[in-house]
């Protein structure tokens, strides 16, 4: 069998997305499980077909429209800016990712934070064009300095929604609507398609994991969940001769007449595998990730790597969401866990940026980072130390066009520059990010995608 490296939980997911529900159409990858290639019709569709990608908001959609759009966008040069968000699930502790190591600041850092205070010495500091003195970064942020020095790096130091409530699915939710909706009907980047995308191209937005991520909820025009475009294909196992004589064959099968509805999504389901797989060739030719990058062997790498090579792809991709999934919550035993994570984030972002330039991509991506909030100042004492939830957190902007430096105010954390509950002041709104990157990077109204646009002064984050 060719398995696609998911969970048992994934893979009774993706086969539910056999049925279409309402707005859902799955692309499927058919991956077969009986011992012989010679397997009956009924155990082909009883074993076959697991959903790989699925498109939202395209039912009207056939499989050809869906893939004859992707092939023409693909014959024309793409020149338009892209956004990559990329979520940190869990709430990211800023304070420790980029340290105060000076005045009174670091002092106040150095005494609410005993479990977990990190030295001055051990940190990293900010150097190049917007060197500066009075941080650092963690020291297993490699990447991230590597990128703040090169001028790649706007730092947002504290930024969040007033009043916070800390709660991980509203604060989440918030974010990827643009507005402080607890369950949105659409997200900022669905709406910013709806009004600027195509009805016939899916692949103009893309969730680079397995679910549908709530910024790319969209009204109108379809999105995607893909994680690669060069595993959206056809297998069957033991045939490796001749697997085209197999899916010619098998497009025979699937041409008939329904006995009833279920037997239709089944010929649905195994018209558009084959689909798939003869179209996908012409579509483009996989090529591998430059060399020397430094990315990793990771889930996170993987997404990263595939993501950059399907905007060389030229599919039409404008915006595109992932998830670190390993987890930002820790309430204990931070400075360890927290590291590990820093480590591998920050490098394989830092590879990303180098693959996007490697491939000439660097002058029309900008990848934001954030977290769906920050953590408590003082930390805690559970498990070797750790924080908990707080208010105010860390965002990033990265790219050749960022304008590298601290791009928003950092309100203090002596007891005086706090809230009354303890947790950093917000002087930053995170649709100041938002209207910045909507008008000055996409070139487009802020007011058509974020409600009272108006009232958030956009930041200078696009050099």
């Amino acid at each position: 069998m060719n398995h696609c490296g998911c969970n048992d939980w994934q893979s009774t997911h993706r086969r539910s997305m056999l049925r279409r529900q309402g707005q859902v159409v799955p692309i499927p990858r058919a991956v077969l499980a009986g011992e012989s290639a010679g397997m009956c019709r009924r155990d082909f569709l009883r074993n076959g077909a697991v959903a790989f990608l699925t498109v939202y908001g395209a039912s009207m959609l056939d499989w050809g429209h869906i893939w004859e759009a992707a092939s023409a966008q693909a014959a024309t040069p793409g020149t338009d800016p892209i956004i990559v968000s990329v979520f940190l699930d869990g709430g990211n502790d800023g304070l420790n990712t980029l340290i105060p190591i000076t005045g009174s600041d670091h002092a106040a850092y150095a005494s609410k934070r005993p479990h977990i205070g990190l030295a001055p010495a051990t940190c990293l500091p900010l150097g190049g064009a917007a060197a500066n003195p009075d941080w650092a970064w963690n020291p297993a942020a490699t990447g991230f300095q590597h990128l703040y020095d090169a001028g790649k790096i706007a730092v947002i130091p504290s930024v969040d929604y007033m009043p916070p409530d800390l709660s991980h699915f509203h604060s989440r939710a918030f974010w990827q609507a643009g507005e402080l909706d607890p369950d949105p009907a659409t997200g900022w980047l669905g709406r910013w398609v709806d009004q600027n995308g195509a009805a016939d191209n899916p692949l103009q937005a893309v969730s680079a994991g397995w679910s549908l991520d709530g910024s790319l909820k969209s009204a109108t025009n379809p999105v995607a969940v893909l994680s690669s475009v060069e595993d959206a294909q056809f297998t069957m196992n033991n045939v490796w001769s001749d697997p085209q004589l197999m899916v010619d064959t098998l497009a025979g099968l699937s041409v008939r007449s329904a006995a009833n509805e279920a037997m239709a999504a089944a010929d649905d389901a195994v018209g558009g595998a084959v689909n798939v797989a003869s179209r996908l060739s012409a579509l483009t030719q996989p090529t591998l990730p430059p060399t020397g990058l430094g990315y990793g062997t990771t889930s996170f790498d993987q997404r990263m790597s595939n993501l950059a090579w399907m905007l060389a792809s030229n599919l039409g991709m404008r915006v595109a969401c992932v998830s670190y999934d390993d987890g930002w919550d820790f309430h204990d035993s931070q400075v360890s866990r927290q590291a590990q994570n820093l480590s591998r984030m920050s490098t394989t972002l830092a590879a990303f940026q180098a693959d996007l330039e490697q491939r000439g991509l660097a002058d029309r991506v900008i990848t934001l980072v954030w977290s769906e909030f920050g953590r408590r100042v003082e930390d805690n004492d559970s498990g070797g130390g750790g924080t908990d939830h707080g208010a105010g957190g860390l965002a990033l902007v990265i790219g050749k066009h960022a304008k590298g430096g601290l791009a928003a105010e950092f309100p203090g954390i002596s007891d005086a520059d706090l809230d009354q509950w303890g947790n950093l002041k917000v002087p930053t709104d995170y649709r100041q990010i938002y209207t910045n990157l909507l008008g000055d990077w996409m070139g487009t109204d802020p007011a058509d995608v974020i409600p009272d646009a108006s009232s958030y002064t956009p930041l200078d984050l696009v050099a």
